[in-house]
């Protein structure tokens, strides 16, 4: 789950980097602001995870009791609890990908028009990378 996570951050970037190039290209890849608004998605996502790796170690925690016995309750109480944390993690991302329209009109004085398109282009290619990761990962489980 987690490496799984990782790429979809990676690639979420990498897609950010392309839309902010297509649909600014006065603006270079090395200019500041460029640069600071993908340092603060860089930095976001990496809050993002290490809140929620907190989480799911305190979920596992939980069920450390001094019992030798785990019921079955228990154990559905674990998943239940660690599908709600991923759950929470996912809409966080989604939010934060919202936050972006935000910050490119309050920092890059972009239209809303303009905002908008980004993060419809964004979304788009998204949900595209997720269904190639979810393919990928579907071939990988079936090779093994």
């Amino acid at each position: 789950d987690k490496a799984l996570r990782r790429e979809k951050h990676m690639m979420f970037i990498q897609i950010l980097k392309m839309c902010l190039l297509d649909l600014l290209p006065k603006k270079k890849s090395d200019d500041e602001l460029y640069q600071r608004i993908l340092s603060k998605q860089e930095n976001d996502l990496e809050e993002l995870e290490k809140g929620l790796q907190v989480k799911l170690s305190n979920t596992e925690m939980l069920g450390a009791g001094d019992s030798e016995y785990i019921t079955l309750a228990d154990v559905e109480k674990k998943e239940r609890e660690y599908a709600e944390q991923l759950i929470d993690n996912m809409e966080a991302f989604w939010k934060q990908m919202e936050n972006i329209q935000h910050f490119l009109m309050d920092q890059f004085k972009c239209s809303s028009s303009k905002a908008r398109q980004l993060m419809m282009t964004l979304t788009e290619r998204m949900i595209a990378a997720e269904g190639l990761l979810r393919d990928s990962q579907d071939l990988q489980t079936l090779d093994t």
